[in-house]
C-alpha cells in the first residue's frame, strides 16, 4: 500500500466513524477535481450520499468554508452542510446536493430562467447581516491589486515570454489605479469571488451555491459579472444589459440605503469595470494554473476571457493606451500559442 492508499483508508475510517458505520459499509467514489488542491469523494452508506473533501489544510481554506457555510445557512441560501470537519487533516463531510452544475443546463432558450434564479441568489447575498459578512474580512484595495499583478507576471511574462518595459510598466500602473478606484467607489456586501455556471449546482430547491470559501466583504458587482460573464460561457450582450439592469433595479428596491446615490449608468460601470479587474486577473490565473499546477486545460478558455478585456476596455476611453499596447505588443504572441487560434 502506497501513501495514497494510506490516506485514503485514513479518510475513510474517518468518515465511518463520523457516521458511527463500519467502514465496509462505505461505497466509494471520486469525483472530478477543479482548479484547487482539494479531492472530493462521494460516499454512499445506507443509501445516503454524502460528499467527502480531502483539503490539505497547508493550501485550501477550510475554517473559512465552514464558516461561510454557516453564514449562508443563516440566510436560508442553499449550499452544502458541514456535518463534520478535521481541520488538522483537512477532512470534510458534507451534505451531497447532486450531480447537475448550472453549466449543465444552460442552453439559449433556458439560461434566463436559469439566470435570473442565479441574480436571486445573490439578492439574498446581498441581504446578509452587514456585521456577520464583515467578519470574513475585506476585499480591498491590496487584495485587488495583488490578483491584478497576476497578469504581468504569469500571463504577459510566464505564458508569453513578453518583457514590460519602464514605461509600459508606468501606463499599466495607471490602468490598474484607474479600475481599482472605481471598483472600491461601489457599494460593498458579500462577495463569494468565483461566482459562475460551474460553482453554482441545480438542486430539487432551485439553485445552491458552491466553493466558497474565498468570499470576503467587497464591490457589490463583482459576483454579477462573474455570473454573466463567465469565462467559460457567452452570452449576446444585449441580454447581459438587460439583466444587469434587472438586478440594478431589484437590488436597488431591496437595499435602498446601499443603493442610495447609485444610478444605473454609474452601476453599468461598475460592472464593467469590475468584470475588467476580475478578467485580467483571470489571464493570469489561467496562466498559473497551466505553467506552475499542470492544468493547462484551462488555457482554451483564455480566448473567451480576452475578448472580454478587449470588449470593455474599448468602450472606455481611459483605457485607450492599454487597448493600444495589448493589440500591439501582447495579441500577436497570444495568436502565436495553441489555445490563441480562437483569436
Amino acid at each position: 500500500m502506497n501513501s495514497t492508499d494510506n490516506e485514503y483508508r485514513v479518510l475513510q475510517s474517518w468518515v465511518a466513524d463520523q457516521l458511527h458505520t463500519d467502514i465496509t459499509h462505505l461505497h466509494w467514489q471520486p469525483l472530478p477535481g477543479d482548479a484547487s488542491f482539494r479531492r472530493y469523494f462521494r460516499c454512499n452508506v445506507n443509501e445516503q450520499a454524502y460528499i467527502v473533501a480531502l483539503a490539505p489544510p497547508e493550501t485550501e481554506k477550510n475554517t473559512e468554508f465552514v464558516a461561510v457555510a454557516e453564514l449562508l445557512a443563516a440566510g436560508n441560501i442553499a449550499a452544502p452542510k458541514v456535518f463534520a470537519v478535521d481541520l488538522e487533516y483537512g477532512y470534510l463531510l458534507q451534505s451531497d446536493l447532486g450531480h447537475t452544475l448550472l453549466a449543465d443546463v444552460l442552453d439559449d432558450d433556458s439560461v434566463d430562467h436559469w439566470y435570473r434564479q442565479a441574480m436571486a441568489v445573490l439578492l439574498d447575498c446581498q441581504h446578509l447581516p452587514e456585521a456577520d459578512v464583515a467578519k470574513l474580512g475585506a476585499y480591498d484595495r491590496d487584495a485587488l491589486a495583488l490578483e491584478l499583478s497576476y497578469f504581468r507576471v504569469w500571463f504577459v511574462e510566464a505564458l508569453l515570454g513578453y518583457n514590460v518595459s519602464d514605461d509600459e510598466s508606468a501606463m499599466l500602473d495607471e490602468m490598474f489605479d484607474w479600475v481599482l478606484t472605481n471598483n472600491l467607489s461601489q457599494p460593498t456586501g458579500f462577495v463569494h469571488r468565483d461566482y459562475h455556471s460551474r460553482n453554482i449546482m441545480v438542486v430539487e430547491s432551485g439553485l445552491a451555491v458552491i466553493d466558497f470559501q474565498d468570499a470576503l466583504s467587497g464591490p457589490v458587482t463583482y459576483d454579477l459579472v462573474s455570473l454573466l460573464r463567465d469565462c467559460y460561457v457567452q452570452w449576446p450582450a444585449a441580454k447581459v444589459d438587460a439583466w444587469v439592469a434587472d438586478f440594478y433595479r431589484q437590488l436597488a428596491a431591496r437595499e435602498p440605503e446601499k443603493m442610495a446615490n447609485v444610478t444605473l449608468a454609474a452601476f453599468k460601470t461598475h460592472v464593467d469595470l469590475m468584470g475588467l479587474q476580475r478578467h485580467i486577473k483571470v489571464l493570469g490565473v489561467f496562466a498559473r494554473l497551466a505553467i506552475r499546477d499542470n492544468k493547462p486545460g484551462y488555457l482554451d478558455d483564455l480566448p473567451l476571457v480576452i475578448h472580454y478585456v478587449r470588449s470593455v476596455v474599448s468602450d472606455y476611453p481611459q483605457a485607450a493606451e492599454f487597448l493600444a499596447w495589448f493589440d500591439r505588443a501582447l495579441l500577436p504572441l497570444a495568436k502565436q500559442q495553441d489555445w490563441g487560434a480562437a483569436l
